[in-house]
């Protein structure tokens, strides 16, 4: 039997590891250390010590060795290396010299990082208590010391291609240099798994989100789109995971950042851990589709802050009170929800409580949100939010975003949602630019359809382009149709659009299951589809910005909803020109 392999690859590939050294070092520690070592690989962490900012790191090995300890093994890929006078040279197969870091840097620095700040401060001890050995290594697979070590460092902190076949013996030779006695302090078995539980909850495997698609049906290009979305979409929550070290955090996102997938992944790691966690967000349809998507634990309760008002008020009989209202909705809801959890006490309260689309919520609604957390000192609570995505509270006779105190900032500014030309789109509506990744894919300019006065004729015409995307090979769940009205309203499309391709076109908060399991095509309102996303979608009877409580916010809404194909239907000549402006900047 192996080891435990914390990212597993039973015989991986270049995709997997795509570092060749990284990759022989992982094949040996796997086909040599006994079943009851532990071995992560691509430990990636942020830590941060009093008023210093956030520091990131990478670990390429963390190896629990029972009764011993934690090794931290750095992987270099050099055929030749040696140090003179302090200073470290790669050389090459010709005899090159090239001066490099000193290797044993990132390995010391990814040592005291991790014991003190991640694995001490959730053991609540300090570092010079921490019960076990913990040391560092660097090894070569393809290499070997040339000329003599520098005095601070001894031969067996260093592996090289000679020892690849008797890693354990290596390994525990590094334990006994750094001075390891069998009856000195040791790894004993439960602070063992505590160690794999703190580690393994820091690097939560991210899980697939979006759906394979068939190669046979979709062009090339839109397969690759689709695959370097998923693989930032993973790269990003490297860099962001570690924000489960912080009780306290407002994470503000640029739309496509992955804030929402943050929340639910945030979720599960801590559900893992033992806590009742609250989703809670504004948008109905946005919790049904964070509840579906993600089949999240039963310990996770995903609602909305008018459906968990209601439902605390019936449990506490307290409803009857209150006039149902729009001012209730807006205004009293807040009190009314205080006054609930008093009575209903600690059993309707949750260890962790996650807002999504935090730039919705009303200022009065904080007490009440943060009074759902159980009064203990280990309590999370995290707010992702997007303050040029607000375009629910902007409507209270301009109330402004607020946002509780003592809360730390966390910040996601790049895209890992969309391709470049739809993120180059959405720039238009927002002035902080949104950043890419380098691989972020290219992908196709949002298109402009002429603009289409009556709205009978627009809805026919945005059934040819949905048609077109099913026969391209596009799934329903993949497509969405959104509009500023709703299907009453005789101006919408949707009022005059019942079904594409025998798929029904509906966009309430119920049907967001039957969406996602293809049996409808999305149609609803940009305020109901506000938090969601689709491959493609196509924004129809866009009027002039300004117009009819038309605003800049809701196209940066709409727009950023698409990942890959974004189709424009305008209802006039001025908002065509509008749009086609807008693309052309």
């Amino acid at each position: 039997m192996p080891p435990r392999m914390f990212r597993d690859f039973p015989n991986p590939t270049s995709d997997e590891i795509p570092d060749k050294a990284e990759r022989a070092v992982y094949k040996a520690l796997r086909g040599s250390l006994p079943d009851d070592w532990a071995v992560f690989y691509h430990y990636v962490y942020t830590v941060k010590e009093g008023y210093r900012r956030p520091e990131d790191g990478e670990a390429d090995f963390i190896i629990l060795v029972p009764r011993i300890g934690v090794l931290f093994l750095e992987v270099k890929g050099s055929r030749s290396f040696e140090s003179i006078d302090g200073i470290w040279f790669v050389i090459d197969e010709n005899n090159n010299r090239t001066k490099t870091k000193n290797p044993f840097e990132q390995a010391i620095k990814n040592k005291h990082n991790i014991i003190k700040n991640i694995i001490c401060r959730s053991l609540g001890i300090s570092k010079d208590k921490f019960p076990a050995s913990y040391c560092h290594a660097i090894i070569y697979p393809f290499g070997d010391v040339s000329g003599k070590l520098p005095p601070a460092q001894c031969p067996q902190v260093f592996i090289n291609l000679h020892s690849m076949d008797k890693l354990k013996l290596r390994i525990e030779r590094v334990f006994s240099d750094f001075g390891y006695r069998p009856d000195d302090k040791n790894l004993s078995s439960g602070l063992y798994e505590k160690i794999v539980d703190i580690l393994k909850g820091n690097t939560k495997f991210v899980p697939v989100i979006s759906k394979k698609i068939d190669s046979h049906d979709l062009e090339d290009s839109v397969i690759e789109e689709e695959n370097v979305i998923e693989e930032l979409t993973r790269e990003q929550y490297e860099v962001f995971r570690n924000i489960l070290m912080r009780n306290r955090v407002k994470v503000n996102g640029r739309a496509g950042s992955g804030k929402t997938m943050f929340a639910a992944w945030a979720a599960d790691a801590l559900s893992s851990i033992g806590n009742k966690v609250l989703i809670i967000c504004y948008n109905s349809s946005l919790a049904n589709w964070i509840d579906l998507k993600y089949k999240l634990p039963s310990s996770v309760k995903v609602t909305y802050f008018h459906m968990l008002v209601r439902e605390y008020a019936r449990k506490a009989n307290i409803l009857n009170r209150y006039q149902i209202d729009d001012r209730f909705w807006q205004e009293d809801s807040a009190v009314c929800l205080l006054e609930a959890i008093d009575i209903l006490g600690n059993d309707c309260k949750f260890d962790s409580v996650i807002v999504d689309e935090g730039q919705d919520f009303s200022p009065m609604w904080w007490l009440p949100v943060e009074s759902l957390l159980k009064d203990n000192a280990t309590r999370h609570f995290y707010i992702f939010y997007d303050p040029d995505q607000s375009i629910f509270i902007n409507q209270r006779n301009g109330v402004t975003a607020d946002y509780p105190m003592d809360m730390a900032d966390y910040f996601l500014t790049k895209n890992c949602r969309n391709t470049r030309k739809i993120i180059g789109y959405c720039g238009n509506f927002t002035q902080n630019p949104i950043e890419t990744f380098e691989k972020s894919p290219e992908g196709m300019l949002p298109q402009i359809v002429n603009f289409i006065a009556s709205p009978n004729d627009r809805a026919a015409r945005a059934k040819k382009i949905i048609n077109d995307w099913i026969n391209e090979g596009f799934e329903p769940s993949q497509i969405a149709l959104i509009s500023p009205w709703n299907s009453d309203n005789n101006f919408s499309v949707l009022c005059h659009l019942n079904d594409v391709n025998k798929y029904p076109v509906r966009g309430e908060s119920d049907d967001v299951g039957n969406w996602i399991n293809n049996e409808i095509i999305w149609g609803s309102t940009i305020k109901k589809f506000k938090g969601l996303e689709a491959s493609c979608v196509l924004i129809a009877d866009i009027p002039v910005v300004g117009a009819l409580g038309f605003d800049r916010e809701d196209m940066y809404v709409a727009a950023s909803r698409a990942k890959q194909r974004l189709v424009l239907l305008p209802a006039s000549n001025e908002s065509f020109d509008e749009v086609q402006k807008w693309i052309r900047t």
